[in-house]
């Protein structure tokens, strides 16, 4: 990313205590900038008045606060809204706000502009890809949404654009910068990660973990069907997926989340709820069962097809009856294209992103 000023989002709470000290300048204005930054949501460091002058133009000489602008926003009849930035280099993410009731909004931000992964069922890995976001434009995803759709985020989903863990340092910066004490924004468990299961940054993730949660883009129940609807998923097998996620959860005693969109004839037989019910006997944990919205698309030898209400459902009350704990998602934003793994841009954009 080219940039002559630094993004002041990418700085942890001691990152920039050390950025002051670079500067010249005592490390307890940290405390400050952040308060202005991060609880009264300033948008320029000219007035921050409780800072002297020339520590002010030392920021808006070697610092910016934002890179993202907002070039479109689409309002479903559900009140989910999708929103369009533009970054300061030409490409283009998506983020969603989902209303879930009157108390809780979750966004759904990306971590990548496109993606590198080709699933056979997301928009967004038809695209090309175009680069990782930066730390700081993660967080302003968060600030510009609330701003553009007047609504307080409660929860957040790395579930947008891109893998998050092939972006692994600098969502983990994100997750530290959102949780932690000094800037107050989230609790720890009101913020998911979602992974197609990049095994090794999962290892790694186990380690590391700053106490959020996890979720695991499942959607099938064997390797043999995984690998048709995922590529990466010749790499790691589900066994190897699994073993990790049991070592995760024991660790840290958050139920892991499978995320699982139904298929018609492909994933919803009796076998795989069978399968899935051994998934999910193996440690605590959920389904999030997904409509599938992008119907009659046919990638290699699969030709995926959305489930209907009804199959849906019956699926459910067959695990619900296994004893799995099963939430079967809404379709939020579906005539804005806003549903899960419908994230795409258009291809006036895709093509020219500078």
């Amino acid at each position: 990313m080219m940039m002559d000023k630094k993004l002041i989002f990418n700085f942890t709470h001691n990152d920039l205590k050390n950025e002051l000290k670079a500067i010249g300048e005592p490390s307890f204005r940290a405390d400050q900038i952040i308060d202005a930054l991060y609880k009264n949501r300033i948008k320029d460091f000219s007035i921050i008045q409780n800072i002297p002058k020339d520590l002010r133009a030392k920021l808006n000489e070697n610092y910016i606060i934002d890179t993202l602008s907002v070039k479109d926003i689409s309002i479903s009849k559900d009140g989910t809204q999708k929103i369009l930035f533009q970054l300061n280099d030409g490409y283009h993410i998506e983020a969603v706000v989902i209303p879930e009731n009157e108390d809780r909004y979750t966004l759904c931000l990306s971590t990548q502009a496109g993606c590198m992964l080709d699933c056979s069922f997301c928009a967004t890995g038809k695209m090309k890809f175009g680069r990782n976001l930066e730390v700081g434009e993660i967080i302003s995803q968060l600030f510009d949404a609330e701003n553009s759709s007047q609504k307080k985020i409660t929860n957040i989903v790395y579930m947008g654009m891109g893998e998050p863990l092939l972006n692994y340092e600098n969502v983990l910066r994100s997750l530290e910068i959102l949780t932690e004490g000094r800037t107050k924004l989230f609790g720890k468990k009101r913020i998911t990660l979602s992974t197609v299961g990049i095994l090794p940054e999962m290892l790694r993730f186990r380690d590391d973990n700053p106490g959020v949660k996890l979720a695991l883009s499942l959607h099938a129940t064997s390797d043999e069907q995984r690998q048709k609807i995922i590529s990466i998923a010749k790499k790691w097998k589900l066994r190897e997926i699994l073993n990790e996620l049991e070592l995760f959860y024991k660790k840290h005693k958050d139920p892991i989340t499978f995320e699982y969109i139904l298929f018609k004839d492909f994933n919803d037989s009796d076998e795989d709820v069978k399968r899935l019910s051994k998934i999910c006997r193996a440690f605590p944990s959920k389904v999030n069962i997904i409509p599938y919205h992008q119907s009659n698309i046919k990638t290699g030898d699969v030709e995926l097809k959305a489930a209907s209400k009804m199959e849906i459902d019956r699926f459910a009350n067959k695990l619900r009856k296994s004893g799995t704990y099963v939430f079967v998602r809404d379709s939020s934003g579906l005539d804005i294209n806003a549903a899960c793994g419908q994230l795409a841009l258009s291809e006036q954009i895709i093509n020219n992103p500078q």
